[in-house]
Order: C-alpha cells, then structure tokens, then sequence
C-alpha cells in the first residue's frame, strides 16, 4: 500500500486537487487456500500512462506477497491495481493465541 500510495502523491490522483482512491478487499473462502484480493482505484488523476521502465516500487509490489497476482490497468482516469494472493489457512484455535 505504502508504494501505491507514494506513487499516487507523485504522479497519480492524489497529486491533483479533487484526485481520490478507494481501496476496496474481499476474501474468498470457497477457494484452497482462501485468498484475498485488494483493489487500489484511483480516479481524479492527471492523465496516465504506463512505465516505459519497471522501477523499484513496482518490483517491490510484484514480488513481496509469495504467490500474489498483480494486475495494473493505465486507465484515462487514473491507475486501478488488483492484488489477489491465497491466505494462510488457520486452524481452530487461531483466535486463541492472538
């Protein structure tokens, strides 16, 4: 989150006046293993298009969750990132331990 939104005070909508993002998740537990899917939407943005060249926050976001899938789409109103990565499964008693 913390390079997505860096990159959107730089570049994207929140560099702009009336710039938003929502952030939106949902689980889904009919999967094996559960997984868990994050939906950046930025909208209000100055007019974007995609890197010529991948940089470091972009390496960080692809590779830091083991077995995530990241989707970028350069959208005229600004970027939308779709993160899904299956979940740990917990036994029983995880709720005990915390």
């Amino acid at each position: 989150m913390h390079e997505l939104a860096t990159n959107a005070a730089k570049y994207g909508s929140l560099s702009a006046a009336a710039g938003t993002v929502t952030l939106s998740w949902m689980m889904n537990r009919g999967n094996k293993p559960p997984t868990l899917k994050i939906v950046w939407q930025e909208s209000g943005s100055p007019p974007v298009r995609e890197p010529a060249t991948k940089g470091l926050g972009s390496t960080l976001i692809d590779s830091v969750i083991h077995g995530a899938q990241v989707r970028r789409e350069f959208l005229p109103g600004g970027l939308l990132c779709t993160i899904e990565f299956p979940l740990p499964e917990a036994d029983g008693n995880a709720f005990e331990r915390v």
